[in-house]
């Protein structure tokens, strides 16, 4: 805060100053013929009294300088709504926790009443328990006392029955045991000998019986082979006897028939040659298709470099920026620190020094003030947006039609925004017949032309050519690459909004051609995970099955398979998919052209998300990539987002903030280097310290200097990479188009190719025709055809005959085999029957020794029998009576368990029981303190209210002193600057000052105190200014002690043409010290004596009334 004393000493010098003026203080000076005829001050009684204005705007005390009050009421007012904002967040938080808190407690009385309705049942659950585990242990306690019993009888009956001799029963046993072994192997071996005996006679009787078999079939075919032999001779002398007659016949039949023959062969082999032609031509296509390919993939790797070269140029010119601002600062403390040593230099006069320290505040505050002004002016623009971006964004696809239209510079552009628009606009009759436009006009917030979903559009449209890249058309074929224009993107989104509430067509655009869908969803594939959408999914995918299935059918238009889906009853369609494929294969003479651009739009509806996507192959308006539009389209969406736009304001009003906050910190350091006029004193020792400082200075900015050379290079090498990578972009996609150019020939000639052979083919058909009939009207064709039946007897006879004598050799071969084999099988017999009788009486010795070996093993076996029975009887008896003793354990055991969870059931009913009395009592308190904190919250609530009331008032008593000061003049103007002939006489207004302030102004360029001036309520007045003669640049300024500036430059100058006033009439004016005309006709000086503003200036000093010279700077701003 500047010091009250000194602000209220230098008002009451200015008074004195301005009483001497009036008085004719300085009749008698130079400076007072200057200012006689020049100042119209402000009377005296012009001035409101204290109080309050008939503006409104209050009247500053004696002493008091309301732009400081102002802006420190402003600032107070501010800290106070802050802390006021701050006490109601803490008063919300402190009633959300409240509000938690009681919602706590509410819930722990309900979990305490669960709790104790959860141990209630568990004690009826355990005393049921109880009652069924005392029923166990009496049921355990019987079986135990039977098991016992059993236990007993079965130990008595082990003694009763003791085990035989152990070696002896094991002697007895393996002599039974290799005994029984023996007699097995035996009786194994004889019967093996029986079943090969019995196989071998087997096999010999079969080999007998085939034997036989074979001798009949190799005598039947021996018989068959002949006669096919007999009838082969008989047709092979048919066939020459009926080949020699159609010999005779074709050489009777004359030229006509010849003819035909050799027109069936020329047509082959016109068919051949056309058909060549369609392979040379599909090769050709292949080889464009592939280079159509090549050049696509290098335009993408060309876009990828050029992206990577514009990343690359951004950055290079971010660090450029940045380093400039490095070198701009340090410039400027370069330039400071020189001033300072300059001022050093100069001399030790305080004055002077003073002065030197007042001109730099001084131009510091105007570039602090148009700092200022130019963030006011960027504020109001940001405001004047962020008030409209609600409406304009609310405006969607319409908003951004019109803007292009109001601001594009290209009329192709602008041709297909007035389109879009005129879509939105003409009405058309559906196929329905009702309105097309109605359900647009009535769409509300789920219009399809909403921003938000234009932009989901567009991302779906992309999906839609990277389908049709990816999959390509009807057999392979290559599509186009499908570009995008706002008439199409409007047509899709009216349609879209007509087809939301009706399942069908508007057909009121057509072309375009449009696909509907109707789904569940907006998202794309993307959002689902990277599976296909739902609409290219029915689209495409599904009907894509449908049709591959009709063509494999035969089915060979949209006519035939339309027909079929409707026969069949199933709903099935095509028409979407060879929509997207750029081919509705109509059939007949209907063209047929790639699609150029796709519209896309989408919005809720009554059955869903409707999706409406338009194909076209006109282009109306200029045509963009699907990448160029979305570019193009978020610059506009992002603005007029409103939350931008608040954002851009938000940040705007920061900057004022801050520059308003420089400007009062630098108008207190002008203040404070008037003051410092009287008592500074110079410092040489600070000399050196600047030369340091200086030199230190320039060391760093040649530092800057160099790293921002170093940088600039860089950008200049990026600049030159982003330059070359756009034109590899342009040159690859001029490659692009081209061969999609290039690949319409090659398609067009494997279509002219492929037509060629079906005339070709319908030619040989006709020519084949033809020699039928000449050939069916004759004898010719009956011996023709009674010859190829002749030939095909013979064939198929001597195909027999060949077939019969392989059969019969074959035959001949088996019954040969048959015979040897059934030599071998008598043999065979004769040796089994050998070996089964030896078997046999092997047999017989092995079953007696196995007699009597079981005869001596029987008694000692019945005994050790009779001993493990007794043994196995006892041992279960054992076992029964441990599980009757572990039963009746566990039982006892259920019993003491069942008995603690009755307790523990009792102990939780009762724990419960507390705990809901506690959490009842908790949630009272909890209620309670809710009802204080929410009290408490509307309280500071209404503060905050107040203090935000406070605060606007603040504001608005702000304003009217923190203006921009300005002083204009209606004079004449030459040049681009105000220009007048000496002597002349005009006004200067000042604006822009606190009202009913004390303005000091002053004419220089020889100082020239005009008066001191009384702002009105608006903060203007006017002095009236006489001409000096000096033929210079001079300036008329006005200040005041609240820092308050504003000049206005003109120059004095004479007119090429000489009407001026005549240099005696110059040299003859008083007052004028030193000015002069010469011989030679020199132009008259102007220049006051060095001890007349000496003596001004020391009288200034003397009564505080703050005049100062400065010194011309270069640099002046009105």
């Amino acid at each position: 805060m500047p010091d009250k004393k000194k602000t209220l000493f230098s008002r009451t010098a200015a008074k004195a100053a301005a009483a001497s003026l009036a008085a004719g203080t300085m009749a008698a000076t130079p400076l007072a013929f200057a200012a006689a005829d020049s100042v119209q001050n402000t009377a005296a009684s012009d001035t409101p009294s204290a109080g309050q204005s008939a503006q409104g705007v209050a009247l500053p005390a004696e002493g008091e300088n309301l732009k400081e009050k102002t802006a420190a009421d402003l600032e107070r007012a501010e800290k106070a709504r802050q802390a006021a904002a701050e006490n109601v967040r803490k008063a919300k938080e402190k009633a959300d926790s409240a509000a938690s808190a009681a919602a706590a407690a509410h819930s722990a009385v309900q979990s305490a009443e669960k709790d104790g309705q959860r141990a209630k049942t568990s004690l009826e659950d355990a005393q049921k328990h109880d009652l069924r585990v005392s029923e166990r242990i009496k049921q355990a306690q019987t079986r135990r006392e039977t098991a016992e019993k059993n236990a007993q009888a079965a130990k008595q009956g082990v003694a009763d029955n003791p085990f035989p001799d152990e070696n002896a029963l094991h002697e007895a046993q393996n002599a039974a045991k290799k005994a029984e072994e023996d007699a097995r192997e035996a009786e194994a071996k004889y019967k093996a000998a029986q079943l090969k005996a019995d196989g071998a006679k087997t096999e010999s009787a079969g080999a007998e019986t085939a034997l036989d078999a074979a001798k009949v079939k190799e005598q039947k075919a021996k018989e068959a082979k002949v006669s096919a032999e007999t009838a082969l001779r008989e047709k092979t002398a048919l066939v020459a006897e009926k080949t020699e007659a159609l010999k005779k016949l074709r050489d009777e039949a004359g030229p006509k028939l010849k003819e035909a023959q050799e027109a069936v062969s020329a047509a082959q082999t016109q068919l051949e040659a056309e058909k060549q032609k369609l392979t040379a031509a599909e090769t050709k296509y292949s080889q464009a298709d592939a280079a159509l390919k090549e050049a696509q993939t290098g335009a993408q790797n060309a876009k990828a470099k050029l992206e990577s070269a514009l990343k690359d140029l951004n950055n290079a010119r971010q660090a450029a920026e940045k380093q400039k601002e490095i070198l701009e600062g340090k410039k400027t403390e370069l330039s400071a620190a020189e001033q300072k040593l300059a001022a050093a230099r100069k001399g030790t006069s305080p004055s002077a020094q003073a002065a030197a320290k007042l001109a730099a505040e001084q131009e510091k505050l105007r570039e602090k003030q148009d700092v200022l002004t130019r963030a006011r002016g960027a504020a109001d623009e940001a405001k004047k947006q962020a008030d409209g971006a609600q409406a304009e964004f609310a405006k969607g696809a319409k908003g951004f039609f019109e803007y292009t239209l109001a601001h594009s510079l290209d009329e192709k552009e602008k041709e297909g925004a007035k389109a879009a628009l005129a879509v939105f606009e003409t009405e058309k009759q559906t196929q329905k017949g009702d309105s097309y436009l109605e359900p647009t006009r009535n769409a509300g917030e789920k219009d399809s032309r909403t921003l938000e979903r234009m932009k989901t559009a567009l991302e779906l449209a992309k999906e839609v050519n990277a389908k049709r890249q990816k999959d390509g058309g009807i057999d392979g074929r290559h599509l186009s690459v499908l570009g995008v224009n706002d008439f199409v993107m409007a047509v899709a989104q009216t349609n879209a909004n007509y087809s939301a509430e009706y399942i069908g067509h508007s057909v009121a655009y057509n072309p375009p051609f449009e696909d509907l869908y109707w789904g569940p969803s907006m998202k794309t594939s993307e959002e689902f995970g990277g599976k296909m959408m739902g609409s290219l999914d029915g689209w495409w995918d599904e009907e894509k099955v449908i049709f591959d299935r009709m063509r494999k059918e035969g089915k060979k238009s949209r006519t035939e398979m339309d027909a079929a889906a409707a026969a069949a009853g199933k709903g099935e369609q095509v028409g979407h998919y060879t929509n997207l494929v750029d081919d509705l294969m109509w059939g007949g003479n209907i063209p047929k052209y790639d699609s150029k651009v796709i519209g896309y739009a989408l919005r809720p509806g009554h059955y869903g998300y409707v999706h409406s996507m338009v194909l076209d192959y006109n282009e109306t308006g200029k045509t963009f990539t699907l990448d160029e539009y979305t570019e193009r389209f978020m610059k506009y969406y992002n603005s007029v987002d409103p939350q931008q736009a608040r954002q851009r304001y938000l940040s705007a009003e920061q900057s004022v903030r801050e520059a308003e906050t420089a400007v009062t910190l630098q108008e207190k350091a002008v203040r404070e280097a008037a003051g410092a006029a009287a008592h500074n004193v110079p410092d040489p020792a600070k000399i050196a310290e600047y030369e340091a400082q200086v030199s230190a200075l320039r060391q760093d900015a040649d530092t800057a200097q160099q790293q921002l050379s170093m940088l600039e290079g860089k950008v200049s090498a990026a600049q030159e990479q982003h330059t070359a990578a756009d034109t590899q972009v342009r040159a690859a996609d001029e490659t692009v188009r081209q061969k999609q150019a290039d690949l319409a020939e090659p398609a067009a000639g494997v279509n002219k190719a492929k037509a060629a052979v079906q005339e070709a083919e319908g030619n040989l058909r006709t020519k084949q025709t033809e020699l039928s009939r000449i050939e069916g009207g004759s004898a010719v064709a009956a011996a023709a055809a009674a010859l190829e039946s002749a030939g095909k007897e013979a064939a198929s006879a001597e195909k027999t005959v060949n077939e019969l004598t392989a059969q019969w050799q074959k035959l001949e071969k088996e019954r040969q085999d048959a015979e040897a084999n059934l030599d071998a099988l008598r043999e065979a017999c004769v040796q089994a029957d050998n070996a089964v009788r030896q078997a046999k009486t092997d047999l017989e010795t092995a079953n007696g020794e196995k007699s009597t070996k079981e005869a001596a093993l029987a008694p000692l076996a019945a005994l050790n029998a009779a001993a493990l029975q007794a043994r196995e009887r006892q041992s279960a008896a054992q076992a029964e009576l441990s599980a009757a003793q572990a039963e009746v354990s566990a039982a006892q055991a259920d019993k003491v368990r069942a008995t603690a969870e009755i307790s523990a059931a009792r102990e939780r009913i009762a724990a419960a029981s507390a705990a809901a009395e506690n959490a009842k009592r908790t949630a009272e308190t909890a209620a309670a303190a809710l009802g204080r904190a929410q009290a408490e919250l509307a309280e500071k609530t209404r503060v905050l209210e107040e203090k935000e009331t406070a605060l606007n008032a603040a504001k608005a008593a702000f304003a009217p002193y923190h203006r921009r000061q300005k002083a204009v003049s209606g004079g004449a103007w030459a040049g681009g600057r105000a220009k007048y002939v000496p002597g002349a006489e005009f006004t200067v207004t000042f604006t822009g000052f606190s009202p009913y302030t004390k303005n000091t102004v002053v004419l220089a360029s020889t100082p020239v105190v005009l008066g001191v001036f009384t702002a009105d309520g608006s903060g203007s007045f006017t002095v009236k200014v006489k001409t000096p003669f000096e033929l210079s640049r001079h300036t008329v300024t006005a200040t005041n002690s609240w820092g308050e500036r504003a000049q206005f430059v003109f120059e004095a100058y004479l007119p090429q043409n000489g009407s001026h006033p005549s240099a005696a009439h110059l040299a003859g004016k008083r007052g004028m010290r030193g000015a002069s005309v010469s011989a030679a006709g020199r132009l008259p000086q102007t220049g006051y004596a060095t001890v007349m503003l000496g003596a001004l200036s020391a009288a200034s000093l003397a009564t505080g009334a703050g005049i100062l010279f400065g010194r011309r700077t270069g640099k002046h701003r009105a």
